[in-house]
C-alpha cells in the first residue's frame, strides 16, 4: 500500500495519508521506526539551517568576537572558503564545537519522556532537562500562549525550512 493513514502525521497527498512505500511507518515489530526517522530528520534540518546561515555570514564577513583558543581570535581562522576557515580553526577550536554538538545531543537523548516514547515530542531540547528550561524550539518564551493547532503548524514550517536549508547547505557546498 502506498499511500497509508498514520495518526499525528504531518498531511499528506491524501487526507490523513502519507506516501509510505517501504512501510516504515509499521511500528508493530520494530519499534518506533517512523518516529525515530523524523526525529534524525529534525536534527539534520536544524543542523542544516544553522550551517547555511554560518556560510552565508562568514561570507560576508561577520565572525565572532574574541578567542576561539588561546591566542587564536576567531578573525585570524577566517579562509577564502568556509571549508578552508574549518581548515584554519586550531584543534582545541575544534573541540569547543564538537563538544557543543555533544552536549547538545546529551541534552535530547536526556529528556523525559524520551521523544520515541509516547509522550515525547521530536525535535524538543532542553539545556536543563531536569527543570525542563531554556528549550530550543522557543529559548525566549514567545510561543508560551500559542495553542497545540499553531505550534503544530510552526513545527511542520520549521521541518520543511529544515528540508530547504539540506539543500541549500548541500548548494553551497557543491557550488
Amino acid at each position: 500500500m502506498l499511500f497509508r493513514s498514520v495518526e499525528g502525521s504531518a498531511p499528506g497527498p491524501f487526507p490523513g495519508a502519507n506516501w509510505d512505500p517501504l512501510n516504515l511507518a509499521d511500528t508493530t515489530d520494530f519499534g518506533p521506526t517512523l518516529e525515530w526517522y523524523r526525529a534524525a530528520e529534525l536534527k539534520h534540518s536544524r543542523v542544516a539551517m544553522a550551517a547555511f546561515v554560518g556560510m552565508v555570514l562568514q561570507a560576508n564577513g561577520f565572525v565572532f568576537p574574541g578567542n576561539i583558543a588561546p591566542g587564536t581570535s576567531f578573525k585570524s581562522c577566517v579562509g577564502a572558503t568556509p571549508l578552508d576557515t574549518w581548515d584554519n580553526i586550531p584543534l582545541y577550536g575544534k573541540y569547543q564545537i564538537i563538544a557543543w554538538v555533544g552536549l547538545m545531543e546529551i541534552c535530547t537523548e536526556m529528556d523525559k519522556p524520551h521523544y520515541l516514547m509516547p509522550g515525547g515530542k521530536p525535535g524538543k531540547v532542553n539545556f536543563d532537562p531536569v527543570a525542563g528550561k531554556f528549550s530550543l524550539w522557543d529559548p525566549i518564551g514567545s510561543m508560551k500562549n500559542w495553542d497545540e493547532s499553531k505550534k503544530a503548524r510552526g513545527r511542520l514550517v520549521e521541518l520543511q525550512n529544515g528540508r530547504a536549508a539540506m539543500f541549500g547547505i548541500m548548494g553551497l557546498l557543491m557550488q
